[in-house]
């Protein structure tokens, strides 16, 4: 036999040997095959009749799970294989987590299922655990500390975080080293890398698992800093992993509403990485506890929804930031009794991080209410050195307006509305360099600066140009000053201020002073303004000034106001000319009935006089009862009306 014709027949005896393997092995894996589905059939079959016992299998899984959770011990009660909707499930009829020898999750019933490679190799392997019926007891302490219980007493709840110490103060950079970013980047971006551990990372605890949730839920926050408690009900919770993504979700139904949480991280650690966040009907409740704030300083009825997106690049750097945020239809209404609620329709905005020129773009931030509307754009510039704070711009990105509010007013156009300052977050300060107020009836400015390390501080300078009095009430917070401007707003009817100059500092206590109606240190408060032809009602009853001219100084606890001109028509073709006046309320005590006076040149006829004195709410109290008829000529002579202001103030205070 030739070389060729044997190499051909070891050739066709290879390849009867390979057809025969192939042959076998096919077969024997069909075997498999089959009596893997009769095994299955079989277990369907007895799981028709009730659950199988497996402990021994269940205290394998849970030492599996003490391994994935460093301090952690799991144990499980009664465990079965029973048929539920899913198919053939390991149910667990009780669910144990303990850390430091206390109790930290406790459930009564789980269900969960293993990694079929891994039994291959006599491994008891989870990869989905699903926790029904779960109650956690969060404890916010007085300190600030968080704690958790799980079915345990509140005693022994376990301390899981403690109270933030004093921030430390930052060490000068070396020369030549490069300038640390800022301490609220630095906190950014180390959460959402810790995150991103947590979801992606091939050593995190929920690598092996491919699905942990908690359904039907409850989760309680007993605030002790706050005095309150918050119960979520219907909580469903889950982590689950696919090849290349991490998602998690959440929904509760919260006291004001259902709230609802969807995450998505993409990526791993030696590559680029993403998260995409949105939530849904967050109420101003749930933000002040998850901020953990005594009380909240804004009062609101309308949820917030919004979603954000993060990617950190290979070097762990944030390389993109963006989000949207939409609140409304509601009202907002600050922490105080004298704030008039503001009523909107919606509030929105967005930003996009621009790591080129280190910035947060915000652009649009929008308000609307009704014929109210505003639409802003602006930055904030992140500091080359953390202490130089953040910059902040902001301005009208269109003309905006303020509706009318009560009867007479009609719409005030506002075409500039601008702000520049700077946030030093480690300080608890920003400094406002420039504010900007600018319409066809409005013109103000201001400057000075904000700070919270000793309770809220306020520094402001204002100064305004001509502009109508009622217009000046449209833009009057109502916190400020509210019993003066209330006053105003239902007494003065028109005129021009020509000038005017604020100057406040308000400290805590003057804040919460004036919160209960009390005037704050005479100091504290400074201004200064020229009216003209202005038109007001001293006092119900009696004719309205008119025309009046003047300047006026007010203090904290002092008013006083010179008039140059003014008239008061007591009837038809019946006047009476005003000059030299001066108002003065020499000192608010904070009573309810502060003594005032006025006193004034009164020149006119002597029937527009005895007109005046003969009203009623005057003529009881007149030193010199006159009837209209009984005199004529003119009278140039010197009036002084001594009265009392504030919600006690009576009639027969005044003296003329």
């Amino acid at each position: 036999m030739s070389a060729d014709a044997g190499a051909v027949a070891r050739g066709a005896l290879k390849s009867r040997l390979l057809r025969r393997g192939l042959f076998v092995v096919g077969w024997a894996a069909v075997g498999c095959a089959f009596i893997a589905a009769l095994a299955f059939g079989a277990l369907l079959v007895r799981l028709q009749f009730g659950p199988i016992e497996v402990d021994g299998l269940g205290a394998r899984v849970a030492s599996a799970l003490s391994g994935r959770f460093e301090g952690v011990q799991f144990s499980f009660g009664a465990t079965r294989i029973a048929r539920t909707e899913h198919g053939p499930t390991i149910t667990v009829d009780h669910l144990q987590a303990v850390a430091g020898g206390r109790t930290i999750v406790e459930a009564p019933r789980a269900e969960l299922s293993l990694d079929p490679f891994a039994l291959l190799k006599l491994q008891a392997m989870p990869r989905r655990l699903e926790v029904f019926d779960l109650v956690v007891r969060l404890l916010v302490m007085p300190d600030g500390a968080l704690a958790i219980g799980a079915g345990a007493p509140n005693e022994e709840a376990i301390v899981v975080t403690r109270p933030a110490g004093p921030p430390s103060s930052a060490a000068p950079a070396e020369p030549g080293e490069k300038p640390r970013r800022s301490a609220i980047l630095r906190e950014v971006t180390g959460a959402l890398r810790a995150f991103f551990d947590l979801a992606t990372s091939p050593h995190s605890p929920l690598a092996d698992l491919r699905l942990v949730a908690v359904r039907g839920g409850q989760l309680v926050v007993d605030d002790r800093t706050a005095d309150r408690t918050t119960t979520f009900n219907k909580l469903d919770m889950a982590f689950a992993k696919s090849w290349r993504s991490t998602s998690f979700s959440l929904s509760a139904a919260a006291p004001n509403g259902e709230i609802v949480a969807l995450a998505k991280a993409t990526g791993s650690p030696e590559t680029e990485r993403r998260l995409d966040v949105e939530v849904k009907g967050v109420s101003m409740d749930e933000i002040g506890l998850v901020a953990g704030a005594r009380r909240q300083p804004v009062e609101s009825d309308a949820t917030l929804s919004f979603q954000l997106r993060f990617v950190l690049d290979a070097d762990q750097g944030l390389r993109e930031a963006t989000g949207r945020a939409l609140a409304g239809p509601g009202y907002l209404r600050l922490e105080d009794p004298d704030h008039e609620p503001l009523f909107f329709d919606e509030i929105s905005g967005a930003f996009r991080w621009d790591p080129a020129s280190r910035q947060i773009l915000v652009s649009p931030v929008q308000f609307f209410g009704g014929e109210t509307q505003f639409v802003l754009e602006g930055a904030l510039h992140a500091p080359l050195r953390p202490d130089d704070g953040w910059r902040v711009v902001l301005g009208l990105a269109r003309p905006g307006g303020l509706a009318a509010e009560r009867p007479n007013e009609k719409f005030l156009p506002i075409e500039k509305l601008s702000l520049d300052g700077r946030l030093f977050l480690d300080d608890k300060r920003f400094d406002i360099s420039r504010v900007e107020l600018v319409g066809p009836e409005v013109a103000a400015a201001a400057a000075g600066a904000f700070d919270w390390v000793h309770g809220p501080h306020i520094r402001l300078g204002v100064s305004t140009g001509r502009m109508p009095l009622r217009s000046l009430f449209r833009v009057w917070p109502s916190v400020m000053g509210a019993p003066a401007r209330t006053w105003l707003i239902g007494h003065a009817h028109g005129g021009m201020i020509e000038t005017a100059k604020l100057s406040i500092d308000f400290d805590k206590n003057a804040l919460t002073a004036m919160r209960f109606d009390r005037p704050p240190p005479d100091e504290s408060l400074q201004l200064e303004f020229q009216l003209s032809g202005a038109s007001l009602t001293a006092l119900k009853g009696v004719p309205d000034l008119t025309g009046v001219d003047g300047a006026g100084r007010l203090t904290g606890r002092t008013v006083h106001f010179k008039v140059s001109a003014g008239a008061i028509q007591t009837g038809p073709n019946r006047k009476l000319i005003l000059s030299n006046g001066v108002f003065s309320l020499p000192y608010n005590d904070g009573g309810r009935a502060t003594p005032a006076r006025v006193e004034t040149r009164v020149t006119g006829s002597v029937d527009a006089v005895s007109e005046l004195l003969a009203r009623e709410a005057i003529r009881d109290v007149a030193a010199m009862p006159l009837e209209p008829n009984t005199l004529k000529g003119q009278v140039d002579g010197h009036l002084r009306l001594d009265f009392k202001i504030g919600p006690d103030a009576r009639g027969d205070d005044v003296k003329v």
